[in-house]
């Protein structure tokens, strides 16, 4: 019966063990405690841009959010894993060592604009272990918005197929605008820029213009307007992009820039 006891206890005792590493192993957890003291879990992104364009008066930022660091990881500009799932995780996890034991602003992924806003992160090195960024790794990779936040909503995607149909059969170029309903520069675009009869008249005939509501799709063809509204992309008829340009364009400079590539259709 003792045997039995001391049996049924070091089960217990292994059990109790292998769940509290298991635990401790969690990314999110980890993130928890050993990174939330500086970044945030969690900023709508329409306050991100927002902040953006007000240069950080609104949140005061020292340092970037849990959603702002996995956009930049995944889908900013420096993104890693160049698209390929085989070697992202070795780079998430390289990044993160490299990140949490040596920092160094210029090594960053984030936004130019915010780094000169943020605090001189110290080394983590001898605080955060090699299996802890693992999971921290795994966690960034699988990060999802928090679906319990007023500001959470479903995307959906843009129909490319129906855009490149119409491009192709009027033979002209895509010009797409990615805007927001919070966005004021979008607005002071509309008004000033693109309610002028010229510049309707000029785009009519010569390109497919849409404008992506971001904040109800997905960008088409793997477009990425760096946190950043307005954004204007313009494609070929195949879809594939020939330049893009972001913020505020006044009217003289917009209809130029587009008048260039009319011509290099021609």
């Amino acid at each position: 019966m003792l045997t039995l006891l001391r049996g049924i206890f070091a089960l217990f005792f292994f059990s109790f063990i292998f769940s509290t590493t298991l635990f401790a192993l969690n990314g999110e957890n980890i993130f928890k405690s050993k990174c939330a003291s500086c970044h945030k879990l969690y900023i709508p992104v329409e306050k991100i841009k927002e902040n953006l364009i007000q240069k950080n008066q609104i949140l005061h930022l020292k340092a970037p959010s849990l959603n702002m660091m996995a956009w930049a990881m995944l889908r900013g500009p420096k993104r890693l894993g160049a698209g390929d799932s085989e070697f992202l995780e070795d780079e998430v996890i390289d990044f993160l060592t490299e990140y949490l034991y040596n920092p160094n602003k210029e090594n960053s992924l984030c936004e130019p604009q915010m780094m000169q806003y943020y605090d001189k992160k110290p080394s983590m090195k001898g605080k955060v272990s090699q299996e802890e960024i693992k999971a921290l790794a795994k966690f960034f990779i699988n990060y999802k918005a928090p679906k319990n936040t007023p500001h959470f909503k479903e995307k959906k995607e843009y129909d490319e197929d129906a855009l490149l149909e119409e491009a192709k059969k009027k033979d002209k170029l895509i010009l797409l605008m990615a805007s927001s309903k919070t966005c004021t520069y979008c607005k002071k675009e509309k008004e000033q820029v693109l309610s002028q009869k010229d510049v309707q008249d000029f785009l009519a005939k010569n390109f497919i213009f849409k404008e992506v509501d971001i904040d109800e799709f997905n960008l088409p063809f793997e477009l990425d307007n760096k946190a950043i509204t307005p954004a204007f992309f313009v494609l070929d008829r195949n879809g594939s992009k020939m330049s893009e340009a972001f913020g505020f364009i006044p009217k003289k400079q917009f209809l130029q820039g587009l008048k260039n590539f009319v011509r290099k259709k021609q």
